[in-house]
């Protein structure tokens, strides 16, 4: 391939980086974005409305290309692939969220979610080869998890009431589940996704016995070895098993972020099986993470980010469908939390957990398409909960008269 002279490749350069310049400028309906070309210029795109202020640093003047011919999705590529860069991810896929709206709005964040999607065509390989597909999310090893996550390995929104701390956000989380589900000295709890052990910890910490269900053998496997470091494997009982095959009955039941992984076929008998192993007097709390009520009606049809490449098969439920589902099941509502804005710091929290752990990380066999690929995965989530589109809320339920 002959290589053009230097005046001839100066032009080309000028007519790429004016390319995206267009690309990006038709694209930006709110807030500012300062643009940076490979060339080297620097040029500014407002729109009508207000929003955000973040730069973009194109690293590939191909991006154009991808933008007018992929849109959002050549965007979420773009970032893995590298050909772009910037200081405020959240910031910029909030802007990206709102300039980029489409026909798909209903999905969690419309185009946000197509770009983030489309990195996972894209998936990041270990250094031998072996795929680590998102999909398969709690399949990536609990060392990997133990890096980044707090130390009480919970991979679930913190309550950030009085603290700015991680740690003390998902013990008051865990404060506030176990003072709404009554649970105390000898009550006998079944927690429907047991996830690493955190929450059983917690409550047997307050005199409680714990039936725990999961149905990841790696996390069953931690969740006992912790138990047993932790002296209170005669308080605890865990087991690899659909959460419809649960028997018995029990004075409270709680589930952390579970539901959102169950494909919505599967909702009403989770709410069943929740009226059905209920005690009398007892209650039942989850934290659920919802879409607005708003748009439901078109989300429900379509695919999002989170839904094909995260929990295939599961969704996000909207709060009137959690009313309806547990109204269905004979349980009656006593209280509803709703707590997104701690979500968004715990994304926050987390991205910067995990860029300090990196070299821990990286000594495990991933690479650095695997670091932009969960950056942007984490972004993604923490613009969604600033922007209002998704949420996080703990709904506690008693059996209706």
């Amino acid at each position: 391939m002959s290589t053009p002279p230097p005046n001839a490749a100066g032009r080309l350069s000028a007519r790429l980086s004016s390319g995206l310049g267009r690309a990006v400028a038709d694209r930006v309906s709110s807030g500012t974005l300062h643009l940076e070309t490979p060339d080297g210029r620097r040029t500014s795109h407002r729109g009508h409305a207000a929003g955000p202020e973040v730069t973009l640093r194109a690293h590939d003047a191909g991006l154009a290309r991808r933008l007018v011919g992929e849109g959002a999705a050549g965007l979420g590529a773009g970032y893995v692939d590298g050909w772009w860069d910037t200081d405020d991810l959240p910031g910029f896929l909030k802007l990206a969220a709102a300039s980029l709206d489409d026909a798909n709005a209903g999905q969690v964040g419309g185009s946000l979610a197509r770009a983030a999607s489309s990195i996972w065509d894209r998936r990041p390989r270990r250094r031998n080869g072996a795929v680590d597909a998102m999909a398969d999310h709690y399949n990536l090893g609990n060392r990997f998890y133990e890096q980044w996550l707090d130390p009480s390995v919970t991979y679930s929104s913190g309550y950030y009431d009085g603290t700015d701390d991680l740690a003390e956000a998902q013990r008051a989380k865990y404060d506030r589940v176990l003072h709404r589900a009554g649970i105390g000295p000898d009550s006998h709890v079944l927690e429907i996704g047991c996830g690493w052990g955190g929450f059983a910890e917690a409550a047997t910490g307050a005199g409680a016995r714990v039936t725990g269900v999961t149905i990841a053998q790696e996390q069953l496997d931690y969740a006992e070895k912790r138990a047993a470091e932790g002296g209170w494997t005669h308080d605890s009982d865990f087991r690899l098993l659909d959460f419809a095959e649960v028997e018995g009955t029990y004075d409270a039941i709680v589930s952390i972020e579970m539901i959102e992984s169950v494909d919505h076929d599967r909702w009403p008998e989770l709410f069943d099986t929740v009226a059905r192993c209920l005690k009398p007097g007892g209650r039942a709390t989850f934290q659920i993470i919802t879409i607005d009520d708003r748009v439901w009606d078109t989300y429900r049809g379509r695919n999002d980010f989170i839904r094909e490449y995260i929990f295939p098969g599961g969704r996000l439920p909207a709060p009137k469908v959690v009313s309806e589902l547990s109204r269905a099941s004979g349980l009656a509502t006593v209280d509803v939390l709703d707590f997104g804005g701690s979500y968004a710091r715990t994304l926050a929290d987390w991205s910067d957990r995990f860029e300090a752990a990196w070299p821990a990380i990286e000594a495990m066999g991933f690479d650095e398409r695997f670091r932009r690929m969960w950056r942007y995965y984490l972004a993604y989530c923490q613009a969604g909960f600033e922007l209002g589109r998704i949420s996080v809320q703990q709904w506690t339920w008693e059996l209706a008269e």
